[in-house]
Parts: structure tokens; C-alpha cells; sequence
């Protein structure tokens, strides 16, 4: 079996020392983040210590092993029990970890920064009077009322709660909260408040709300729907309320945009939900899916045509330590160290923090320059392809060619770059004849 993590084992070390004495040991370009999954273990991703032997010529725990790094257990170690580690990890167990705090630049938001959203939004007349033409879609754990998403009193002007709905059927004999008809997350399970975290990324919109600064979404304001189909950012068992919520968002909403910061593993996909990626695709709507973290291989349905694959970097435009690699990879973008809307409780208070992670934010940052893109060329769009699947293969064509590729990066890793909002919104639009239909799944 060919592992992508190991597990290691230390009373005597703290992992924030082990990281940061790796990376002195490494050429720049690499990042080497540990995943703690209790207070003496943590997950180390294996491309790390090849690395460390590429570089050195030597094995790589020997080679730590001379720098001070003895380690009293190591195991190589499934990205199935990797994940069963993290989802069931004791935070109050965990030693007080340092948040990483990037701060702004030029007025926004780090991540925000790095792929151009602002001069994308200078484009658009934005980032406070954008006139959308597209709606977003969003599959994930389902909405709070938070202020990211316009929740001043009950409603918000562009975040339509009323078509909102929850899809989520919880496994026989589990504890695991349905929740309501309207896709409010009820505040249960691992990954509670995800969807209003990745969902203010795509879509918040918050001038000096976030402790006297602005908080931005990468589209903000854009027209944005939610569907609740878990608790859980792994949805293996919740294929049926997946292929129900993206056929809903399509048939029934109309979104132009679907955004899924969830994914399967290992990579599988039923019938049904093939069918409703087939015909999302087929009626041109954008399907932009994290590629994952912490196992080898890219997560479904990022792993499959006719959808958009997103990876992960972070503010220094390494690929990011977690993030699942590989070829079916589009295109990266910021994952690490991201401030975010959340909230401590069901019950509030709202708030915002930094130090999120994960594929989801990249995903949802992708989302948003697809909607950015979908409002700035849309006459252009409607003049120049005929079937609806070309705006979804031009879209990927121009994302893909315009990322900025890193120096240190290699090919077919974490796709072409790192995702250029400006380059994407000022790129021309490619021939129709040049578009390469994707083959059903």
C-alpha cells in the first residue's frame, strides 16, 4: 500500500518545535504543517520526508534522527484510520497551538489579496455595488444568520433563505440532528457552522463588521442559496441527499454556480449522483469541488469529469501541507490560515477568526470568481457558444492557462497555479471550436 501519512509518536516534543525544525531543514517551497491528533501524536504527510531525501540522499527519519528529531514511535498509517485520527481527535487534549495570523494587505483580506479578487472587483464597479447576473449554489452542512450573509433581523438582502432547503437523512440508529426543512444547521455533529463559514467566503459582505474592518466574500453580495445534506464534510453515506440537493439547486433554483467544500472517499459516485453531475453539466452550471485533504488521491467528485477540482496554497504560495494531490487537480488557491465568519455556539456569539483551513476555502474562493466571471462576460458568453456545457469548458480553459504558476512548484501536482481572479475576468473568451466537450460519467 503506498501511504501519504505517517504517525508519530513524542513525549518530549511539541510538534509546533518539530515543524518548524523540518522546515529549517528544507529548501524553500514546501510547507511541512503537522496535523496533532492528540496530545503526543500527529500525522506527518509522507511527501514531506521524501523531500527530505530527495534533497539529502539519505533516509529521512535517520536524517532527523541527526538533527534532533527522535521520535519514540512511527507508523505508517491509512488515509482511512488518517481520517477516523482526525475526525475523532480530543481538541482538549491537543497542546495550544499558535494561531497563524497573515495579515491584511492593501485593505483585504490575505487570501483575497492573493488571487486578485479586488482588482476583479474594480471590473465589476465593486465590491459594495456589483449587479449580479448568476445565483450560487451551495451543498454543505446548511446556514446561521450570521451577519457575513446579510443577517441583520430575519432576512437578508441576497442570501435567499426562502429557497433554502435540508436533504440530510442521518444513518440508522445514529445521534446525528436532522435539523429543520429550511437548511438552518442546528448546531450538531464534527463540522457544525461549516456551510456559514465557506458560504461568507463565497458571498459575505460585512463593511467594518469584522471588529471595525470590512469582511469580504470573494463575490460579495452574489445571489446565494444553501442546502443542508450533512454534518459531516465526508458525505460517503449521504450520496441519495447529495445527487437530491445538487439535482434541486439546478432544476428547481437555477443556480448558474454550484460550490461543494465536501467530498467522498474513497473516490465513488452512485448512479444517481452521476446522473445529476451530468445534468448540471449539461445545462452549463459551474461544479467547483474540493479536492481534499489529508489522504493521497483527490476526493469525489473532484476526481471526475465535468467537474471543477480545486486544490490548496497558502500566503506563500506553497502548496499547502494537507491538500490532496494530483493531475485531476484544475487549479489551487489559498487554503491556509484564512479569516473567516463563524461562531463559538449554536447560539452565537457571530464573530470572525482566523486560522481556517482546508480545500473548502480554496473552493469557495473559486466559486466566487466563477460568479465574478459568469456577471463580467455575460453578453460576451451568450454571443459565443451555443451549448450550455462551453461556458463551463471556457471557464476552466481560461482559469487553467491565466494561474500563476509558483517557481518552485512542479507539473501536475496542484494543478496549473495558483487561481488569478483579474487574469481570469480580463482573459478572451476561446473559441467555441477550441472546447472540448468532458465525456459523461
Amino acid at each position: 500500500m503506498n501511504y501519504s501519512n505517517y504517525l508519530i509518536e513524542s513525549d518530549h516534543l511539541t510538534f509546533p518545535a518539530v515543524q518548524k525544525a523540518i522546515n529549517s531543514l528544507l529548501l524553500q517551497g514546501l510547507d511541512v504543517r503537522l496535523t496533532p491528533v492528540s496530545r503526543n501524536r500527529a500525522l506527518i504527510r509522507r511527501h514531506i520526508l521524501d523531500a527530505i531525501e530527495a534533497q539529502y540522499n539519505i533516509d529521512p527519519w535517520q536524517y532527523l534522527q541527526f538533527n534532533h528529531l527522535k521520535f519514540d514511535k512511527i507508523e505508517s498509517i491509512s488515509d482511512e484510520d488518517a481520517l477516523a485520527l482526525i475526525a475523532h481527535k480530543a481538541n482538549a487534549e491537543l497542546d495550544a497551538q499558535s494561531n497563524i495570523v497573515v495579515p491584511p494587505v492593501n485593505g483585504v483580506q490575505w487570501h483575497l489579496a492573493n488571487i486578485n479578487a479586488p482588482q476583479a472587483w474594480a471590473l465589476l464597479g465593486g465590491p459594495d455595488t456589483i449587479a449580479w447576473t448568476c445565483k450560487v449554489g451551495q451543498i454543505d452542512t446548511g446556514y446561521t444568520r450570521h451577519p457575513a450573509l446579510g443577517f441583520t433581523g430575519g432576512a437578508s438582502p441576497w442570501f435567499d433563505s426562502a429557497q433554502c432547503r435540508n436533504f440530510y437523512v442521518p444513518p440508522p440508529y445514529s445521534n446525528h440532528e436532522e435539523g429543520q426543512p429550511t437548511g438552518e444547521d442546528p448546531g450538531s455533529g464534527p463540522f457544525w457552522g461549516h456551510g456559514t463559514r465557506i458560504g461568507a467566503t463565497i458571498s459575505g459582505w460585512h463593511p467594518g463588521g469584522d471588529g471595525g474592518g470590512n469582511f469580504y466574500g470573494c463575490a460579495p453580495k452574489v445571489p446565494h442559496v444553501i442546502v443542508r445534506i450533512s454534518n459531516s464534510v465526508v458525505i460517503n453515506d449521504q450520496l441519495p441527499a447529495f445527487a437530491s440537493a445538487l439535482n434541486y439547486l439546478v432544476n428547481t433554483v437555477k443556480v448558474d454556480v454550484v460550490s461543494l467544500s465536501m467530498g467522498i472517499f474513497p473516490a465513488y459516485l452512485s448512479p444517481a449522483a452521476k446522473t445529476a453531475i451530468n445534468n448540471a453539466y449539461n445545462k452549463g452550471v459551474l461544479f467547483v469541488c474540493a479536492g481534499g485533504q489529508h489522504v493521497s488521491s483527490v476526493v469525489a467528485p473532484a476526481k471526475y469529469g465535468r467537474t471543477i477540482a480545486v486544490g490548496g496554497t497558502t500566503s506563500k504560495d506553497q502548496v499547502w501541507a494537507k491538500a490532496s494531490l494530483g493531475p485531476e487537480i484544475d487549479w489551487s488557491a489559498p487554503a491556509a490560515d484564512i479569516r473567516r465568519a463563524t461562531l463559538d455556539s449554536a447560539a452565537g456569539p457571530f464573530k470572525y477568526k482566523d486560522n481556517g483551513d482546508g480545500t473548502s476555502y480554496a473552493t469557495a474562493l473559486s466559486s466566487g470568481v466563477a460568479a465574478l466571471w459568469l456577471t463580467h462576460r455575460k453578453a460576451a458568453i451568450a454571443n459565443a457558444y451555443t451549448q450550455p456545457w462551453m461556458r463551463i469548458a471556457a471557464f476552466k480553459q481560461i482559469a487553467r492557462s491565466t494561474a500563476r504558476l509558483p517557481d518552485p512548484w512542479g507539473p501536475g501536482v496542484a494543478g496549473t497555479g495558483i487561481l488569478d481572479a483579474f487574469a481570469v475576468l480580463s482573459a478572451p473568451l476561446p473559441p467555441a471550436a477550441a472546447l472540448l466537450q468532458e465525456a459523461a460519467l
